[in-house]
């Protein structure tokens, strides 16, 4: 027997070692592990998380108006009709100085979109005269493409006492405010003249001259545009300088009635907008005096 034959009949630990060699040796002719380049019948995937799919946010849908009429409830100015604290405007509500302002005359079309637009003449009598005026215009209803308005000329022409714009952007936001004069004598717009024919009946002139403050405000969905006029009740003998914002005189009293004006609408501006943007508490505005 040979040498071989004797190990395998007295060395069965050997013998069996021998075959265990052997077998591995031919499983991994068979089935090549992977780092040999082989591929494995069931390939061993790590455990995977679930996909989460978060829900999207509801899109709010605007509700177009019906154009050419406000929102159901929306009260509008009256001719005749008196308001203190704030004037109605469709579903906008403008802040208004101290005061019982007067509607004097009321004009209503639409917009180069369709929308309905709403201009009010307003005037405050004291003592048979009327001590202030204002034309208030704005939209009536939102616009429901929420496509913005186009800004206008004023933030871009310097013939003004003032000037102070925040935002003036193509169909964005609208925030800007100027000062200066107006001359009745002037205006050649159907509201007004109907204004002034109307003031002439009552016996209530206006005078050749006012010094006003202009407020324009705008988003996506609506704009509004005021117009305030003082009457000077010097005289109007104060020269017109430029404006200043720390006066060289102590007493309020000896500036110019442009620049108390200025003064005003300088406060004026920050109510409007809150009441543009709905934000103005209750009562807060007819704390505010005339310049």
């Amino acid at each position: 027997m040979s040498a071989f034959g004797r190990l395998w009949t007295r060395a069965p630990l050997w013998r069996w070692s021998l075959m265990m060699a052997c077998a591995g040796l031919l499983l991994s002719v068979v089935y090549p592990p992977g780092w040999l380049g082989g591929t494995s019948e069931t390939p061993i995937v790590p455990p995977q998380r679930p996909a989460v799919t978060q829900a999207a946010p509801p899109i709010a849908v605007p509700v177009p108006a019906q154009p050419g009429a406000p929102l159901a409830g929306a009260r509008m100015p009256t001719v005749g009709e008196s308001y203190s604290n704030s004037v109605p405007l469709g579903v906008q509500s403008v802040p208004l100085p101290m005061g019982r302002w007067t509607v004097i005359a009321v004009s209503s079309g639409n917009s180069a979109s369709g929308l309905p637009v709403t201009s009010a003449f307003l005037g405050l009598p004291a003592g048979g005269r009327i001590a202030a005026a204002a034309v208030i215009s704005g939209s009536v209803v939102p616009e429901p493409r929420e496509a913005g308005f186009a800004a206008s000329l004023e933030p871009q022409i310097p013939p003004f006492y003032y000037r102070r714009v925040v935002s003036a952007v193509d169909h964005g936001r609208l925030d800007f405010w100027v000062c200066g004069t107006t001359a009745p004598a002037r205006w050649n717009d159907a509201l007004r003249q109907a204004a002034v024919g109307a003031l002439r009946q009552q016996n209530l002139a206006l005078p050749e001259r006012m010094d006003s403050a202009v407020f324009r405000f705008a988003d996506k969905r609506n704009w509004l545009l005021v117009e305030f006029m003082f009457v000077d009740s010097s005289g109007g003998t104060e020269p017109v300088r430029p404006w200043i914002e720390a006066a060289l005189q102590a007493d309020p009293v000896t500036l110019a009635h442009i620049e108390k004006v200025r003064r005003w609408g300088k406060t004026w501006h920050d109510v409007l907008r809150r009441g543009f943007t709905g934000t103005l508490a209750q009562g807060e505005a007819t704390r505010i005096g005339l310049p």
